[in-house]
């Protein structure tokens, strides 16, 4: 699954392939700003999600008949970015098929990048899932528990 906010698109980049849904996030009022790629899933939100932990919670849920059909790592980036860094982090979703890595802007998560292996897991949604019911914690927190609940070493 490709998730990109935004800031992290261009409005003229063309989205790469990927094996996956890929989702663009973005406040509704702001939908005309940026062109459509055919095939982008929108998720519009009228008030901004209080984290990526919610966004991916929403996401999972949404989005499950299609993430049975993911054969991709999950790439996650609000930040800038270009299609030269989406294939280089697909790629390493693929060679480190158990990973989780993260790049952090002070205390804001811009990136998150699961591993194919933990991607495609069934196992996936039920952990988000999990952090609803239990009242999503903050992106910190799902990092850890990412890492704990997938370390599969």
């Amino acid at each position: 699954m490709l998730v990109l906010t935004q800031s992290a698109l261009d409005p003229y980049a063309t989205v790469p392939e990927w094996d996956g849904p890929r989702i663009i996030v973005r406040p509704a009022a702001r939908l005309g700003d940026i062109r459509m790629p055919e095939g982008m899933i929108v998720a519009e939100y009228l008030q901004p999600p209080a984290s990526v932990t919610q966004i991916l919670c929403d996401l999972t849920r949404w989005l499950r008949p299609r993430l049975a059909e993911n054969t991709a790592p999950l790439l996650f980036l609000d930040r800038p970015t270009d299609m030269s860094e989406i294939r280089s982090l697909a790629a390493r979703g693929r060679s480190y098929p158990g990973d989780v890595a993260t790049v952090w802007d002070g205390d804001r998560l811009v990136m998150l990048t699961l591993g194919e292996a933990i991607a495609e897991s069934p196992l996936l949604p039920e952990f988000f899932d999990i952090l609803r019911e239990r009242g999503v914690p903050d992106d910190a927190t799902m990092t850890r528990l990412l890492g704990e609940t997938f370390d599969w070493t």
